[in-house]
């Protein structure tokens, strides 16, 4: 019927409305927030003088990393291996791949021996109250 098609042009004209502002609001935020990080990079280079240089390659090591990590994270979430990643060669990537490595063959090892552990602390202390 006629008012049915109405009412259901004028919904779904309201979801696109809504959807349309939140994407414009999104833009907007998105440029703020990118003036906002252009900004703050300007004010470290001007502070940094003559170590400006410093500044560039951290931040670009920042970003890097950030990147990798992110990747990273999702293939672990996933249960895949992990990305294998080439250039730029970054021994920072390196040092947390082998940290985060040692930690979850660590916390397998202590989950594995836990319950043994467990086992024995409550038949040592059973042993004293029998």
């Amino acid at each position: 019927s006629p008012t049915i098609k109405a009412v259901t042009v004028g919904i779904q004209r309201k979801i696109f409305g809504v959807i349309w502002r939140g994407w414009r609001k999104y833009l907007s935020d998105q440029k703020r927030a990118e003036l906002e990080v252009s900004t703050v990079l300007q004010r470290c280079l001007r502070r940094m003088g003559q170590f400006g240089r410093v500044v560039v390659e951290m931040v670009h090591l920042t970003f890097h990393m950030w990147a990798r990590l992110a990747k990273f994270k999702k293939a672990v979430r996933a249960q895949n291996n992990p990305p294998r990643f080439g250039k730029p060669q970054l021994p920072e990537w390196d040092a947390y791949v082998t940290l985060f490595t040692g930690r979850r063959v660590r916390a397998r090892k202590a989950e594995k021996v836990g319950k043994v552990a467990m086992k024995r602390r409550y038949h040592r202390a059973w042993r004293w109250v029998i």
